[in-house]
């Protein structure tokens, strides 16, 4: 089901916004603009006194004391939560967790089913003592994703003497409720995942625990590193550090057994306490002196009289980094340069202040979980600011800006750094993906983007976004310098010349080295190309200039004699040359050679070029090299799956056999026009008037899965190419013949080498449609009516479009600007400058705009009689006076809409 075919909320085009953001961010291209993660402090008091636990273990002294330092109670969400709610309508995942035990809240139900409403994933951490019927359903009802369960050993002696006052068999049941619960509803949510910590015994149990939480529901155990505390310094003998010649066998028995149930068992974060010999083991766990048995610690925590804090005593208050000046912010914060440990391969960068905002129940606000507690300052505090307000404040920009230069605010970070205990890596692709299967499944709606799949690293990431920052504040300084004269200090380079069709020349930045700047071409006052100077140039490196890798070239075509050409920096006006052509091959000077012609990106060129003499590469024409490896990620689509299924192939297979078919001479001369098409763009319409020309052949969509399909098995085709070669000799007698592609199909063309290996000599036309919003409705009521030719039923058609609101315009206008960025993506990747060909102006003079097409695309002959039979013109506008009022309509709503305004 779509996005069209159920209710959406109003705000709903604020989630779609930050989606693409976080996408953005997954890729390195911008910083989140929102957080994407939520922790709400539910609860800060708990019902038990678990031996680990830092705030209420029973075996701390002073555990009164640390009780007394934050006000204990429940999180006030009716009142927060108007300072909250732009947060909720653009964040994907809240933690209803922190220092407590969340289900002890009076109103837990009732925040969870508040929390729904937002369609966010809810997830929390428990003790599993309340997990009774009531609550059982509420979680599935309210399609709350996970729920954690603190919980190790593997028989009911060792759990209880360490959760101390907890109850083994009332928990089991719970979890045991919970899976009958869900399968009564058949609901894969919540996720039943279990924390366990790693105490020696449990380690070497851990085979046996793997048994008892599958057999009650858990699908993924986590084991976590044991921290103790000088307060807990009786557990210290019982922390397990990972010896691979003794705890190795009790990991691999475990992850076999996890292996038989099914289910996950995640040991990362313990195994980076990895020893490689006893002494080393021995320095890890310091002095353990102090240690107890298990069987004596509930016995000892009762007997043990904490102390308690004298009347009057009071914390002192909490610092609000809002209300401070920059010097003020600094000192409180107190950055400090991280020094990288030695074995590191790349400098850390934590992304959790670029993602998570937590909530105090008391409003006040810090960057993680992981971020101190006690004396720690709050970076802002609901009660007198917005989250939102708070989330773009001086402060958590501070602390941003400090991470990317390596600098973290030790009042926050200093014990997390210490011990290593958030994440090392970012996961948004993965909570990208987990948010887009959830949401399908539960609330049926599915998400018009493709989702990253794969991972950068973090450091990867803020290098991207460097060089974004570090770009914006030249250009920047560029544009205001310009009037005045740029100094070489900031910017040096030349536009060297042309040679042989081959533009060139190189820029350099001597403030920002390692920045790689971009350079337009414009041609007669037009922008014509954006280049990277990124290109190795030796004599550059040998002038003194860095690394050298600040070249750029691009070949151009023979354009007439007075052409005017002029390189600028990126968009500013500071001009790096000016060439005026004489003749195309009247060179000026020789280019360098170890420059490769480049387009957007800098990633070579595929498509065949004839390059000057020093200058055959990879880019050239090779027809006994296989095909270059597709420049642009994408995801497989369905069509792409099918066809692969169909003839038993693999993408490689694919791409060997087109290469084999090329080097047996097998190469398709006959010109192919593409057509790049949207749905309902009016892309059939074109084919048509193509062909009522008498030049081209319109297999229109050849491309299609069942025509492809049907083809094959009625001519026994068993090879992709087979079809291919059948396809070029349909009507041989007219000179090109046209197909239409959807971008994935393109780019599966592109992957496999069918373009340009097997078909080098392609021509590219691009149908758009001004009006992006009658072409979703159009797209709308096609789907809806599954009329794709010919007249809609009249009747059908009008009890559609009175049901039709402006909300079920967003998942087609997503989908066909998304299609276009793709198509984009491809046109500029690989230096190719399609024909445009607007719908209005097609329907408008069908033979006046086919006539201008075909020669852009120079296909027509010299001496060619001009003819255009406008009988073979058979497509029947569908647009209805009906529609056209009901577009009217949707227009006036698109006020409710902002994500629409643009269109």
């Amino acid at each position: 089901m779509s996005e069209s075919s159920v209710i959406l909320p109003m705000w709903w085009g604020n989630r779609i916004e930050s989606i693409q953001q976080y996408i953005g961010a997954a890729n390195g291209d911008c910083r989140p603009q929102w957080p994407l993660e939520l922790f709400l402090e539910v609860s800060n008091v708990c019902d038990l006194r678990c031996a680990m636990c830092p705030t209420f273990s029973g075996l701390s002294p002073s555990r009164f004391f640390s009780i007394k330092e934050q006000e204990r109670g429940f999180l006030d969400f009716a009142t927060l939560k108007n300072q909250l709610d732009a947060i909720l309508q653009r964040a994907l995942i809240v933690h209803c967790f922190s220092y407590g035990e969340p289900t002890l809240h009076p109103h837990f139900n009732e925040i969870l089913e508040q929390l729904s409403h937002y369609r966010v994933l809810i997830d929390f951490f428990t003790n599993g003592m309340h997990l009774n019927t009531a609550l059982c359903e509420q979680l599935v009802q309210c399609h709350v994703f996970a729920i954690t369960v603190s919980f190790s050993g593997a028989n009911k002696a060792d759990y209880e003497s360490i959760y101390l006052e907890s109850d083994f068999d009332q928990v089991l049941n719970g979890l045991r409720q919970l899976t009958d619960v869900k399968r009564a509803h058949n609901s894969a949510y919540p996720r039943i995942e279990i924390n366990s910590l790693a105490f020696e015994h449990h380690v070497q149990n851990l085979p046996d625990f793997v048994d008892l939480m599958a057999s009650c529901g858990a699908e993924i155990i986590h084991l976590k590193t044991l921290q103790t505390f000088e307060t807990t310094k009786e557990l210290r003998g019982h922390c397990s550090i990972f010896r691979h010649w003794i705890d190795g066998q009790f990991i691999q028995s475990a992850q076999e057994h996890a292996k038989q149930h099914g289910i996950i068992l995640s040991c990362e974060q313990y195994l980076r306490t990895a020893v490689n010999d006893e002494t080393s083991w021995q320095q890890k766990r310091g002095d353990v002196t102090a240690t107890l048995p298990l069987n004596q610690l509930a016995n000892h925590a009762q007997q043990i009289e904490p102390t308690r804090p004298p009347i009057g005593y009071q914390t002192p208050p909490t610092v609000n980094c809002m209300t401070l000046s920059p010097t003020e912010l600094a000192a409180v914060l107190r950055f400090e340069p991280l020094i990288n440990s030695s074995d590191q391969t790349a400098p850390f960068y934590c992304f959790e202040p670029f993602k998570t905002m937590y909530i105090r129940r008391s409003g006040d606000i810090k960057p993680c979980c992981f971020a101190q507690d006690q004396t720690a300052p709050t970076l802002g505090q609901l009660n007198t600011n917005s989250a939102v307000a708070i989330w773009n404040g001086a402060p958590w920009q501070a602390i941003r800006d400090g991470i990317i230069q390596q600098r973290y605010p030790q009042a926050l970070c200093e014990i997390c750094l210490r011990d290593q205990y958030g994440p090392r890596q970012q996961v948004i692709p993965d909570q990208l993906q987990q948010y887009q299967r959830w949401l399908s499944q539960t609330w049926q709606i599915e998400l018009p983007f493709i989702i990253p799949n794969t991972t950068l690293p973090n450091h990867k990431i803020v290098q991207c976004w460097q060089r974004t920052t570090d770009e914006q504040t030249l250009l920047a300084t560029i544009r205001r310098l310009t009037p005045f004269g740029v100094s070489k200090h900031w910017l040096t380079g030349h536009l060297d010349g042309l040679n042989h069709y081959y533009l060139h020349g190189w820029l350099y930045s001597p403030q920002t080295p390692k920045l790689r700047l971009r350079v337009t071409v414009n041609v007669n006052g037009q922008m014509w190309k954006t280049l990277i100077a990124d290109q190795l140039r030796e004599d550059v490196k040998a002038a003194g200039h860095g690394d050298g890798q600040y070249g750029f070239g691009i070949l151009i075509p023979d354009w007439p004699s007075g052409t005017l050409i002029e390189v600028y920096l990126a968009d500013t006006p500071w001009l790096l040359g000016r060439i005026e052509t004489t003749t195309a091959t009247d060179t000026q000077n020789n280019a360098p050679s170890s420059i490769v012609p480049v387009d957007l990106l800098g990633d070579p060129l595929l498509f065949p070029v004839e390059l000057p003499t020093g200058h055959e590469s990879e880019c050239s024409h090779n027809t006994s090299a296989p095909p270059q490896a597709l420049l642009l990620p994408y995801d497989a689509g369905i069509y792409e799956q099918e066809i692969l299924r169909y003839f038993h192939q693999s993408p490689s297979d694919l791409a060997a056999e087109i290469t084999a078919l090329v080097n047996s001479g097998a190469i398709l001369n006959r010109p192919l026009v593409v057509i790049a098409f949207t749905n309902r763009s009016g892309s059939n319409l074109l084919a048509e008037s193509l062909a009522a020309t008498g030049l081209v052949t319109c297999a229109e969509e050849a491309l299609n899965l069942s025509q492809v399909i049907n083809t094959c098995d009625d001519l026994h085709l068993t090879q992709l190419g087979d079809y291919f070669v059948k396809l070029h000799h349909t009507e041989p007698e007219t000179p090109a013949l046209a197909i239409k592609l959807s971008w994935d199909q393109l780019y599966f063309l592109t992957h496999i080498g069918v373009l340009p290996y097997l078909w080098p000599d392609v021509r590219f036309m691009w149908m758009m449609r001004a009006d992006l919003l009658a072409q979703s409705l159009s797209l709308c009521v096609a789907r809806q009516m599954q009329c794709w030719k010919g007249a809609y039923p009249t009747v059908l058609l009008n009890q559609h479009l009175a049901t039709l609101t402006a909300a079920d315009l967003i998942a087609p206008l997503n989908e066909i600007t998304e299609a276009h960025r793709q198509f984009w993506r491809w046109f500029a990747v690989y230096g190719i400058e399609p024909v445009i060909v607007e719908y209005n102006e097609l329907t408008a003079a069908p033979m006046v705009e086919t006539r201008r097409v075909l020669t852009e695309l120079n296909l027509l002959p010299n001496g060619w009689q001009w003819q255009f039979d406008a009988t073979r013109i058979q497509i029947i506008k569908q647009r209805t006076p009906a529609m056209e009022q009901c577009l009217l309509r949707l227009r006036q709503q698109l006020q409710l809409f902002p994500e629409l305004h643009h269109y």
